[in-house]
């Protein structure tokens, strides 16, 4: 059933004048900062040590989030969004739409009987839920292959944590991970860049995923090429041939 009330959401005009205000004035932190090809840029912040809910800064505009009336940003977190949607619904629960597969995982929503609307959501399972990545493959079925480059940028004097901005690209990194996205990921050993290996629906779409990274907007690391791979064989899934 609903474990508990993940997000909720406040509508502004900037989210980066936004963000300076919750974090420098209340003393709040940022929680989480990335954008997935095609949706909105994902800004969130919480009291420092609260776990949930999150407070989301949406952009006025950005999404079907209102100031007044609609939909209530609130999202119920959920560990089966389709077994709670067939319960819910068999109670008289007015659903506007049925259990969807999205990037950050599967989701509907529903309203109250005072027209108010609400999401019920199944996060995609990555590092925090201990989801395998072949679970995904009925979703994100394309293995893709992503190389990546130093860009004028990166300090060869200084190594890859000690980098400029580091922090931000971690972020980053941690939220394809936690999205289920990344499968693996590291620098190679003689310091010539970083490979990631992503399930992504397209080669198309993996590198529009990675012109999101911090590093790549400041040309610390860019991608150098990205194909898609493969698999005959993987001992973590008993596959041979």
């Amino acid at each position: 059933m609903i474990l508990g009330v993940s997000f909720v959401s406040v509508v502004v005009n900037d989210q980066d004048v936004a963000l300076d205000f919750y974090t420098n004035k209340l003393g709040f932190e940022k929680r989480r900062d990335y954008s997935f090809p095609g949706l909105p840029r994902f800004l969130t912040v919480a009291p420092k040590g609260q776990q949930e809910p999150e407070i989301v800064l949406v952009k006025a505009g950005a999404s079907n989030i209102q100031a007044h009336g609609g939909h209530t940003g609130m999202v119920f977190r959920t560990d089966d969004c389709r077994r709670d949607y067939a319960i819910l619904k068999e109670r008289g629960v007015n659903f506007v739409d049925e259990p969807t597969e999205l990037p950050f995982g599967i989701q509907a929503q529903f309203t109250d009987l005072d027209g108010n609307l609400f999401s019920l959501a199944e996060p995609r399972r990555g590092r925090g839920y201990g989801r395998h990545y072949h679970e995904l493959e009925d979703f994100m079925t394309k293995t893709i292959a992503v190389f990546l480059r130093h860009g004028p940028q990166w300090d060869p004097s200084r190594g890859v944590r000690e980098q400029d901005d580091w922090d931000d690209h971690a972020r980053f990194m941690d939220a394809l991970f936690d999205a289920g996205q990344v499968i693996l990921a590291g620098p190679f050993a003689d310091d010539s860049g970083s490979m990631v290996i992503l399930a992504a629906e397209s080669v198309e779409a993996a590198r529009a995923t990675f012109q999101q990274d911090p590093w790549a907007h400041r040309d610390i690391l860019v991608t150098a090429d990205a194909k898609e791979w493969t698999i005959f064989m993987d001992a973590r899934k008993g596959i041979s041939g």
